[in-house]
């Protein structure tokens, strides 16, 4: 590693940890109940009381960020930003695998591998708070899909890696389907290629199947199933996947707040979109001019790869029968290394200089807009001062010695959290804790209902707005 490299990566280091440790410190604003039930699952497994393998109340999606957190909880106590505090490296290594292959696998330039990770390591203002979202599978895959391609020659590591990532987002599953087909094509044997892949597909479906085994004695076990039916309204699926696609990567205006932000701002530009437009371009003319080294071309074998993938997962989510909206654009951020998937297959063999300073301007552009949308949002945040009135509603119960309640489930888990546990809040509707509901009814002339209706004058409490009834 040169000098140069070693600058470049801390370059990239340092935006990507102001980033993340900028949402950090609003990190209470971006908090809900999701996140929570896998806060409590890290509260739960730091004093050793649940073995949380699986997300409560799911059958699917393994609880990574519980594990890691746990520790953290143990040693300085339960918080929501210890929780998401393992973002932070997790972002790094993302960005810093992405340099890695495009300047040691894909061979660019120090520079140019530093723009390509620049897009992964500032993206947009929602890609960027989803990264620090912590109820499971948000940044995780786009560092698995990365991480996958780096273990495409070591079969056994490779398999056992991609039953964990599948079992802890199934959608990781395409990932290792583009990655066969780029490697078997790209073999000078296939048969062999061919040979030795369904072998690891094989010990990659039996670790699955051991995990899956596994995970029925975790905690809390059922509820939810993760499922996948055909639509009937492609040209729906179609729509969503464009108008998803296009915020992710901030290719057309839009207001943040619309996908779950808690400030109104308005990110993205008709700029970008054409930027990407060019690169699409740029990408197909020079892919098609070197296919004739698709064997020996490592640009090309990472760049198809990542395109691969890219175009699997959001032929997923336009085929699959759900009931769309804006929320969903989380089953779409592996999009975010489109740009790097492009920019590889647009640098491949030896492109001309108008096309390097074509590609590295189309980049450039990319992140400029997203480093100005960050930064606007930030200080947007900063100045408007924003005070969570469920932080009020946990101090409140906690100083009134309530230990039990009832509230819809976006506040009931929500609240649980941040009273540490100590308050246990069982939810009124989606059940991803069953004990809680038993405490509740067990102590129903102590339990509270908080945001149920209307209650008995003499007997309400309103604190920061939320109504809570006192028992």
């Amino acid at each position: 590693m040169t000098r140069g490299d070693r600058i470049a990566l801390g370059i990239l280091a340092a935006l990507a940890v102001g980033r993340t440790l900028t949402f950090l410190v609003f990190a209470r604003l971006h908090f809900d109940s999701d996140q929570a039930v896998m806060g409590i699952m890290a509260i739960d497994l730091a004093h050793l009381r649940a073995l949380p393998i699986m997300v409560y109340g799911q059958t699917y999606m393994l609880g990574v960020i519980a594990w890691l957190a746990a520790p953290l909880f143990a040693v300085f106590g339960p918080s929501i930003a210890l929780l998401k505090a393992p973002f932070v490296p997790i972002n790094v290594l993302a960005v810093a695998t992405l340099f890695g292959l495009m300047r040691w696998t894909a061979g660019l330039t120090t520079v140019m591998s530093a723009i390509v990770a620049a897009t992964l390591a500032v993206p947009t203002v929602i890609v960027s708070a989803a990264f620090m979202n912590a109820s499971g599978g948000h940044v995780e895959p786009v560092f698995y899909v990365l991480l996958l391609f780096l273990l495409r020659r070591r079969p056994i590591a490779l398999a056992v890696a991609g039953a964990f990532m599948v079992a802890h987002r199934e959608t990781i599953a395409l990932a290792l389907v583009a990655l066969a087909i780029v490697e078997i094509s790209r073999a000078e044997r296939r048969s062999a290629a061919l040979a030795r892949w369904t072998g690891t597909a094989a010990l990659c479906g039996i670790t699955l199947v051991a995990l899956r085994f596994l995970a029925r004695w975790s905690t809390n076990y059922g509820g939810m199933n993760a499922s996948f039916g055909w639509t009937d309204d492609v040209l729906d699926g179609v729509s969503w996947l464009g108008r998803d696609a296009s915020i992710v990567l901030g290719l057309t205006p839009h207001d943040v707040h619309e996908a779950g932000l808690v400030l109104p701002y308005v990110e993205g530009s008709t700029g970008s979109l054409v930027a990407a437009g060019v690169l699409v371009m740029l990408a197909i003319w020079n892919g098609v001019r070197q296919r004739r080294v698709w064997k020996t071309g490592h640009q090309l074998g990472l760049g198809v790869y990542l395109t691969l993938t890219c175009v699997f997962i959001g032929a997923a989510f336009a085929a699959r029968q759900m009931s769309h909206d804006t929320l969903l654009v989380r089953y779409l951020l592996v999009l975010v290394l489109l740009p790097a998937a492009l920019a590889a297959l647009a640098l491949s063999g030896q492109p001309r200089t108008w096309l390097r300073v074509t590609v590295c301007a189309s980049l450039v552009w990319l992140v400029a807009v997203n480093v100005v949308a960050n930064v606007g949002y930030y200080r947007g945040l900063s100045a408007a001062n924003l005070r969570d009135p469920l932080d009020d509603v946990a101090t409140y119960l906690q100083a009134s010695g309530v230990k039990t309640g009832l509230a819809p489930y976006w506040v009931a888990y929500n609240l649980t959290f941040r009273t540490g546990g100590a308050v246990h809040i069982a939810s009124s509707d989606v059940v991803r804790i069953p004990a809680y509901q038993d405490e509740l009814y067990a102590t129903l002339d102590r339990a509270v209902s908080i945001d149920m209706g209307p209650c008995a004058a003499a007997k309400t409490v309103t604190i920061s707005g939320v109504r809570i009834c006192k028992p």
